[in-house]
């Protein structure tokens, strides 16, 4: 029995990990075991996803449609209309007289 067990590994997973989550929540989330990480994802509504990469990824109702919402938004406000301010820019060739380089300071204070 002895030789046995040092000769062969245990074919045991263990429910032992260090999983930090950034999906879901504000703050990143820690587990140190699996059976946690599953009971969260159950209350939560969430379910490991797989997509064709191989990459997993945490998601749920919410999440897809909070996703959705920041996705689609402009960076406004809801029903605030977000007015672009033209950016002036002068294009030149060559090189800038003192003068010129004086003038742009000048300008630009």
């Amino acid at each position: 029995m002895y030789r046995a067990w040092v000769t062969k590994p245990p074919n045991v997973v263990g429910d032992e990990i260090d999983l930090v989550s950034h999906n879901g929540e504000k703050h990143p989330m820690r587990f140190r075991s699996r059976a946690d990480h599953r009971r969260w994802l159950k209350e939560k509504g969430y379910r490991i996803k797989d997509d064709a990469s191989g990459h997993s990824s945490t998601g749920g109702v919410q999440w897809l449609k909070d996703a959705e919402v920041l996705a689609t938004r402009n960076g406004a406000a809801r029903g605030e209309v977000v007015v672009d301010d033209p950016l002036h820019v002068t294009f030149t060739a060559g090189e800038l007289t003192p003068a010129e380089v004086e003038e742009y300071r000048r300008r630009n204070r």
